[in-house]
């Protein structure tokens, strides 16, 4: 849930910086769409590290492939959005990259509608698992060791 959020904010900033772009020296323009870049590095970076700690849950393959599948893409978006703020760009390509990220993530989210119960925390931005979930039971062990997820996604 965290890098969704931290993608919005990423997302409003790289607006206010496009709007202001006038205004703005040269060099603070690309002083802050480089900073926009580093910040949309980092999220790229973590969102790799979930992809690795959801692989290394028992039987990810096939509990989660439509999540990783759904993660992957954003992270190829995020690299690429990286990439267009480094230019330095902020303008539409900018803001359409971050929306996307957004949107995949988003997707990822979203719970599994056959499910019941309350959701996980730690994985709730990226598999929708459930108490009534048949993969509660073989997962409980490894979420209860994964509690940085929690302030990771």
């Amino acid at each position: 849930m965290r890098i969704i959020e931290a993608e919005i904010d990423l997302r409003d900033e790289t607006r206010g910086v496009e709007r202001s772009r006038e205004a703005l020296q040269r060099d603070e323009y690309v002083s802050r769409a480089t900073g926009l870049s580093k910040i949309q590095d980092d999220l790229h970076s973590r969102l790799k590290n979930v992809i690795v700690d959801i692989q290394t849950l028992p039987e990810s393959a096939a509990n989660f492939a439509k999540e990783l599948k759904t993660i992957a893409a954003a992270v190829a978006v995020m690299a690429e959005t990286t990439q267009i703020l480094s230019r330095p760009e902020t303008g539409s390509d900018a803001i359409a990259a971050e929306t996307e990220v957004i949107e995949l993530l988003l997707q990822a989210k979203r719970a599994n509608p056959k499910g019941g119960g309350a959701e996980v925390p730690h994985l709730a931005a990226v598999a929708p698992v459930t108490q009534t979930s048949p993969h509660w039971r073989c997962m409980e062990p490894v979420l209860t060791c994964r509690l940085r997820w929690n302030t990771e996604v």
